[in-house]
């Protein structure tokens, strides 16, 4: 790729996103896959759910890996964990994943 070909690129990256801006919502993109510091701080407060990547849930609420390991999941920093819902976690590490997640949400007062 050329250097021309990366200025386009950034070009027409910028154009989408002044357009997915413009039409506001939740639902606009920025097309590098950045937050603004509002949107992490939005959902820092919206509660767990057992669908959300382990790596995920880590990164909003580093202090949800020791919760894990207390629940059994002494593995959190696999490779798996950037991939894997919390019910597919709770799953191979034979945990109920609604009480996980209860657990977690409780713990870091989301629920």
């Amino acid at each position: 790729m050329s250097i021309f070909d990366k200025f386009y690129s950034s070009k027409k990256d910028q154009q989408a996103d002044a357009a997915a801006e413009a039409q506001g919502g939740d639902d606009a993109i920025r097309s590098d896959g950045t937050m603004t510091s509002e949107e992490v701080d939005a959902l820092r407060k919206k509660p767990i759910t057992s669908d959300m990547i382990v790596g995920d849930i880590i990164t909003l609420h580093p202090e949800a890996a020791d919760l894990l390991m207390q629940c059994g999941m002494g593995c959190i920093s696999c490779p798996a964990s950037l991939m894997e819902s919390l019910a597919d976690a709770c799953m191979v590490h034979a945990l109920n994943g609604e009480e996980v997640t209860e657990y977690l949400n409780e713990s870091l007062n989301l629920a």
